[in-house]
């Protein structure tokens, strides 16, 4: 463990000042069990252990909140497994950088896909469904862009997204808005609720 932790904190200043300073008693049982770093999580196996997390504190929609627990469950969840793939290509478990994008890259749709979802159903609380003139629900399509959508990540990547809306109409209440404030809503809320160093872009 100490070997490992020696190589991990011996390649730069990045992941002792964004992980272990900030967060040590979440994460330094990642190092402290060395041998299961052997192994890759597949995005299923992501996706199931996320889920479980979050029912534990998440039974159901909420009125939108700065202080939902499931944000806190996410970061911390999206924050131990980041550190996890680091260690494991740091000490040499993934043979080629792109295994490592690879890992970086489902983590990053699982979060994203999780954030997304769970902000829209809180704002449904307050603002219903976002609908299309015949009724059916309107939907919203997140693009992964830049190395995001070329599942190329690496050492503290952007994660780049382009939120896209097809059709106007409004929401099925009990406020009523259109489906583009519902959805400039989630979008907000959204970048909120993931904790991470961003760059703003106004287009």
């Amino acid at each position: 463990m100490l070997d490992a932790l020696a190589r991990l904190l011996g390649v730069g200043s990045f992941l002792w000042d964004d992980f272990l300073r900030m967060q040590y008693v979440s994460l330094f049982p990642v190092v402290r069990d060395v041998d299961a770093l052997a192994t890759a999580k597949p995005r299923s196996q992501l996706q199931a252990e996320m889920e479980a997390a979050l029912r534990e504190v998440h039974s159901g929609p909420q009125p939108p909140s700065e202080d939902a627990p499931w944000r806190a469950v996410l970061n911390d969840f999206k924050d131990r497994e980041m550190f996890r793939i680091d260690m494991r290509h740091i000490l040499g478990h993934t043979a080629e950088f792109g295994q490592f994008s690879e890992e970086l890259t489902e983590l990053a749709e699982v979060v994203v896909n999780a954030a997304f979802h769970l902000c829209a159903e809180d704002l449904r609380t307050q603002y219903g469904t976002p609908c299309l003139e015949d009724g059916q629900p309107a939907q919203m399509t997140v693009c992964a862009l830049g190395k995001f959508g070329g599942r190329e990540l690496g050492f503290a990547s952007d994660v780049e997204l382009m939120f896209y809306l097809c059709r106007e109409r409004q929401t099925s209440g009990p406020s009523l808005i259109t489906t583009s404030e519902f959805y400039e809503k989630v979008v907000e809320t959204f970048v909120r609720a993931i904790r991470a160093k961003r760059r703003a872009s106004s287009k």
